[in-house]
């Protein structure tokens, strides 16, 4: 039996900010419990600039700066230079949210509108939920249990599908945009998003594109993701979005899709500087997004980041090619590069300006190595490098770079950095010999490969990356900050997660660093991490004489108190000492694994 949860009258909690006035270094803000009882205060929008930042259940009053005063799941580029930002954490409560604004007036005040994505089937708990009333004194009390009353039992009839329910629910949103735009007003940024849309359900129906595409004039930042499978029924828009700097497209889930309404988007909006673009990883041609040509140019583009096959490498590499001022580069488009790519490399005078550079370790083409970024005739001026041990391993030219390089980013998994164990039964025979299913020349090949690297273990005591990192450090002489990723959660042995990050591995990574090395920080990380023991924070080891700071446990939380520390010396001896973050994430980059860097600058 589906349960009802009670009707509550939804709330807004809005930040209030003079903004004619200039904001102090430590500004502050103000959160009102917005009510009828305080609409008298606020007579009118227009008299002051209001950020409505979160719908919620809850009364407070605060007082911080004004960079906290932004929650922190804002998304990037929210516009407070005036004007009404709607933030709907929760999609059932829409309606009564849509009463309230429209009770006050002065629809020209809101430019941007924020969505927390809702899944209709998520749970049976919210499959009724869109018929809540929006206001608490309309509320029918609940039957007492036991009862016979039968009126208080629903009237209307309930949405039955995944689809009635999307439309129920989403109803207020559309008469909102519509509201705007017939008031004369305009949307400057719109967001739809949800932590994860994989394996979601939902079909946002054509009402609601044609009520958003009223405002593809105005719109300067536009992030959509779209639920499974959705993205094959939206048609294109055919409108233009000539004010459109910032786009974030999630279409991971659209396996087989038609992407025609993305194509469309891309292709009408010619002033893009930031553009993020998800879609399928698939190399089969069935579950590949369809009809992306990659034909347009953003010439101001400045941040890109695109994740998916490439079925289409000289296409792909091409729209690279015509991005002058591409500074910023995640290039997660991979696929099982062949000699066709060769014909298609990138070429040395594209992307001049790149100084920061995302490289996927998952199968980069032929066409986009990293040998062909950092090749010594492009001169490519790279300062931040992020890249899979993989191919850091099978890269002899990072020292292209040695000039220009500051923070070196590599990713893996804990036994990526560790030698491989030596295996007890690795020589004794197998009782699949004769198995025709078993690939017995591969099956030699691995075995081969295993018994090299035990060799050279046994001569220095690394493993692949770690002597590759050995030998490529002394190189990078203007190398500030060095990040490892060493997680344990993700990567299974014998069916159990390997032991996790701890002060052994710290010992091995400090061995590395050569001692005329003028890096200042070391940032260490996996989700599982083990605590450094106190005795040894108390009696650090010796370390290089520029190296300031180093960072211990998870990738997210890097700037927490306890996992930074910073390196005292004092009588000979060095003392690891818990320090405040040099620096703080910005809340407002969507993009940000450029942020989460130690070091200021």
């Amino acid at each position: 039996m589906l349960r009802s949860r009670p009707a509550v009258r939804p709330s807004l909690r809005l930040i209030v900010r003079n903004f004619a006035e200039p904001l102090p270094k430590r500004a502050s803000a103000y959160a009102y419990h917005y009510n009828r009882g305080l609409a008298s205060q606020l007579e009118n929008w227009s008299s002051l600039p209001i950020i409505i930042t979160n719908i919620g259940l809850s009364c407070r009053m605060a007082s911080s700066s004004a960079a906290a005063a932004l929650p922190h799941r804002s998304a990037p580029g929210i516009n407070i230079r005036g004007g009404v930002t709607v933030n709907i954490e929760k999609i059932w409560e829409a309606q009564g949210v849509l009463d309230e604004i429209l009770s006050r007036g002065s629809l020209q005040e809101i430019t941007g509108i924020r969505i927390d994505g809702y899944e209709p089937e998520a749970d049976d708990e919210d499959a009724d939920i869109v018929e809540s009333s929006p206001d608490a004194d309309k509320a029918t009390p609940p039957k007492a249990t036991g009862s016979n009353d039968s009126s208080d039992a629903p009237t209307k009839p309930q949405p039955t599908t995944t689809e009635d329910r999307m439309v129920k629910l989403i109803e207020p949103i559309i008469t909102l945009l519509t509201a705007i735009s017939d008031s004369g007003g305009s949307l400057r940024d719109f967001r739809w998003e949800q932590s994860s849309w994989y394996a979601s359900k939902g079909v946002r129906p054509a009402s609601f594109w044609d009520a958003l595409w009223k405002h593809s004039r105005t719109l300067e930042t536009l992030s959509l993701g779209f639920y499974t499978h959705e993205l094959h029924k939206v048609k294109p828009g055919h409108v233009a979005f000539p004010a459109l700097r910032e786009l974030y497209i999630d279409a991971s889930t659209a396996h087989g899709d038609d992407g025609s309404a993305v194509e469309s988007i891309f292709k009408n909006s010619p002033n893009l500087e930031i553009l993020q673009f998800d879609y399928p990883n698939c190399d089969l041609y069935t579950c590949r997004i369809q009809n992306i040509s990659w034909d347009y140019t953003f010439p101001h583009m400045h941040t890109l980041a695109v994740s998916g096959y490439d079925s289409d490498p000289a296409a792909y590499t091409a729209f690279l090619s015509r991005s002058p001022l591409l500074r910023v580069l995640q290039d997660g488009v991979s696929a099982y590069g062949d000699d066709e790519d060769e014909k298609v490399k990138l070429s040395d005078d594209a992307m001049p300006a790149l100084k920061a550079l995302y490289l996927s370790d998952d199968y980069p083409t032929a066409c986009r190595t990293l040998e062909a970024y950092l090749s010594t005739p492009a001169k490519r001026a790279i300062e931040h490098l992020y890249v899979g041990h993989r191919v850091f391993n099978k890269c002899d030219n990072i020292a292209n770079i040695a000039d220009s390089l500051k923070y070196l980013e590599l990713e893996g998994v804990i036994i990526d950095w560790r030698p491989e164990e030596d295996s007890s039964d690795e020589d004794s025979s197998s009782d699949d010999d004769d198995d025709p299913r078993v690939n017995h020349e591969l099956e030699a090949q691995m075995k081969a490969e295993r018994a090299r690297k035990r060799a050279l273990t046994a001569e220095d005591g690394l493993c692949d990356a770690t002597r590759a990192l050995k030998q490529i450090l002394p190189k990078l002489h203007r190398l500030q900050e060095l990040s490892i990723e060493m997680d344990s959660e993700r990567v299974s042995v014998n069916r159990q997660n390997p032991p996790a990050m701890d002060k052994n591995d710290l010992a091995t990574m400090l061995s590395l660093l050569p001692p005329n090395t003028h890096l200042r920080a070391l940032r260490l990380w996996d989700s599982r991490a083990e605590p450094l023991p106190q005795d040894l924070l108390d009696d650090f080891p010796a370390v290089p004489a520029t190296l300031e700071y180093l960072s211990w446990g998870t990738q997210y939380e890097f700037d927490n108190a306890k996992l930074l520390y910073r390196l005292e010396r004092r009588d000979g001896k060095v003392k690891a000492v818990p320090c405040e973050p040099l620096r703080k994430m910005d809340a407002n980059v969507k993009i940000d694994w450029i942020e989460r860097r130690i070091l200021d600058s």
